[in-house]
Order: structure tokens, then C-alpha cells, then sequence
């Protein structure tokens, strides 16, 4: 039986508590509801099998389908990893700081689900094989995308991108490849050119402040929950450009915030960032309303040059 350490089962268990759902039983059998009440020991070892149905639960009732979600999740495991375990991080070095998770990964699962391939300075090829049926696999993989461009950005890495170049999803011939790219700390100049001024807005913190850290090299971000929120912001400081997701929750919601900005500040650069893009974005874009609608999940590559595009034009 495959099984993983209680140190990555721990943040399944808390968000599956904290989540309130009614709707668990649909995903969750009589001993998943055991482990749910019990107090899980980081150093044990837990059920694969759990471990999947408790992703897919996360997955349909607490970020409703939303893969980059579960991306940015897994970038705020991060702190948790080395805290429990230290000597993983090595302080301005990325690629000792991959070769040494590499060593360590026996001690988060008991069988080979993520292996280096090949890394250097500046690149690494990941290889992601947990083996559970593609809907867990697509998300456990996004997860593990998160975890590694927050371990990278935790030994001193910049400008972190992250693409994956074959899916078992999609091919379940093949492994799932992942290759991530990255700058040496120091080994570039930054640039003397003032960044453009970002106001991200995403009623989710998860997204806000993951993507708040991937877009920190190339943009001065600033980030809130709300339109309310953004409007305040708004008429405090000048931005370059907004991006918004569609659905905010209570209040106006993302397209109609972007509208109020077009009238309002015609010159800033109004991005709608959304899952579910609805279908009056597209009449928006052709109107000028819009500059651009990113669907999610966007890759950190992909949102770093749609900003720099958008500002520079």
C-alpha cells in the first residue's frame, strides 16, 4: 500500500476541517471521516488511497475545480516543508536546494512519485508519477508545480517559470514532465527602469498572494479581495494596470469593476483574470473595455508577459 508522511497529509486534514462542507460524504469514505477526527502525527505515515480522495474533495468543494488554486496551494506548503525540515533549503543556491529534495523525497512518500531528472543552475526536468486517476493526478501535479517554484524562490531563485511539457493526464502512457526555469540570485542586474504598478484583485488569498509572489519581479504589486477594495486603492495611487478576477463575491463584480476603471482611468491597463470568463467579456474586449482576458490556470511565464506586453504597448 503506497502511503504518505503526515507532514504533507496535515494540510489536507485542515482544509478539509476548515471547510464545513456538507457535501464530504460524496467524496469520502468511513475511514477518511476517522482520520478527519484524529490528530495527525507529521512523522507517520498515511494512506495513499486517503490522500487521493481527500485531494479530490479539497478540489470539488473547497476551490471549486480551480487548478491554479491548487497550484498556489502548494506554494504555501513551503513554509511548513522546512520547518519540518531545515537542512532542505540551501540558503542562495537552487540547485543544491533541488538536489537535496531530491535526496529527501523517500521521507514525504514511501514509492517514487517525484523524481529530478536533471537540474543545473538554472533549470531542473521533474518527472511527477503518484499514480492516481487523472482528475487527482492533474491537481496533485499542479501542486507540486507550486511547490517547487516556492522552494526555488525560498534558496534565493528569481524569475521562476514553470511549464509542464508532458501531462499523464492527458497521455497516461507517459510521465508527467515537469521543467522549471530560474535566475541565480545576483546573477542579473535588476533593471533601473522604475516596475509597473500592479493592482491584482481576487476575493481568493490563496490566489492573491501566490500570484502576488510570481508577479513580484515585474511588477510593484499591490493586492486586494474586493472592488470596493480596489476603488480605494485606485484613488490612492496611480497604477499601470488592474487585473481582476470575475467573480468577487458580495458586490460588484470583476467585469463591472474594470468598467468603472475604463471610464474613470482610461490610460491603465484593465485585464480580466477568471476561470469562467463570462461571455459579455468578449463583447467588453472588442469595445475597449477590456485589454486582454487571461483564462485560468495561467502559467507564472505566461501572466509575466501578458503584464509586460500590456504595459509596454
Amino acid at each position: 500500500m503506497k502511503q504518505v508522511r503526515g507532514v504533507l497529509f496535515l494540510d489536507y486534514v485542515r482544509m478539509l476541517r476548515k471547510s464545513g462542507s456538507p457535501n464530504l460524504s460524496k467524496h469520502l469514505v468511513a475511514e477518511d471521516f476517522v482520520l478527519l477526527g484524529q490528530q495527525i502525527d507529521l512523522g507517520a505515515w498515511y494512506p495513499m488511497s486517503a490522500f487521493e480522495r481527500f485531494g479530490l474533495a479539497i478540489l470539488a468543494e473547497v476551490v471549486g475545480g480551480e487548478v491554479d488554486s491548487v497550484r498556489l496551494w502548494g506554494r504555501s506548503q513551503i513554509p511548513q516543508i522546512l520547518n519540518f525540515f531545515p537542512e532542505l533549503c540551501a540558503e542562495g543556491d537552487p540547485r543544491d536546494t533541488i538536489i537535496r529534495f531530491a535526496n529527501l523525497m523517500g521521507s514525504l512518500f514511501d514509492y517514487p512519485s517525484v523524481s529530478v531528472d536533471d537540474v543545473s543552475d538554472e533549470h531542473a526536468s521533474i518527472r511527477i508519477t503518484f499514480g492516481m486517476g487523472a482528475v487527482a493526478e492533474e491537481a496533485a501535479s499542479w501542486q507540486t508545480f507550486g511547490f517547487f517554484e516556492a522552494l526555488v524562490e525560498a534558496a534565493g531563485g528569481v524569475h521562476v517559470r514553470g511549464e509542464f511539457t508532458r501531462k499523464s493526464w492527458k497521455d497516461p502512457s507517459v510521465a508527467t514532465r515537469l521543467d522549471m526555469e530560474w535566475q541565480r540570485p545576483g546573477a542579473h542586474q535588476s533593471r533601473a527602469k522604475a516596475l509597473p504598478r500592479l493592482l491584482l484583485v481576487d476575493d481568493e488569498h490563496l490566489v492573491r498572494e501566490g500570484l502576488q509572489r510570481l508577479l513580484g519581479s515585474v511588477a510593484d504589486v499591490t493586492a486586494v479581495g474586493t472592488a470596493s477594495e480596489a476603488m480605494h486603492a485606485l484613488e490612492g495611487r496611480a497604477f499601470e494596470m488592474v487585473m481582476s478576477d470575475h467573480s468577487l463575491g458580495g458586490g460588484p463584480n470583476g467585469l463591472d469593476l474594470l468598467r468603472q476603471v475604463a471610464e474613470r482611468w482610461p490610460k491603465c491597463v484593465r485585464v480580466l483574470h477568471s476561470s469562467a470568463p463570462p461571455d459579455e467579456a468578449m463583447t467588453a474586449l472588442a469595445r475597449g473595455v477590456l485589454h486582454s482576458v487571461a483564462e485560468k490556470p495561467i502559467s507564472a511565464t505566461e501572466l509575466q508577459g501578458l503584464l509586460a506586453e500590456l504595459v509596454k504597448s
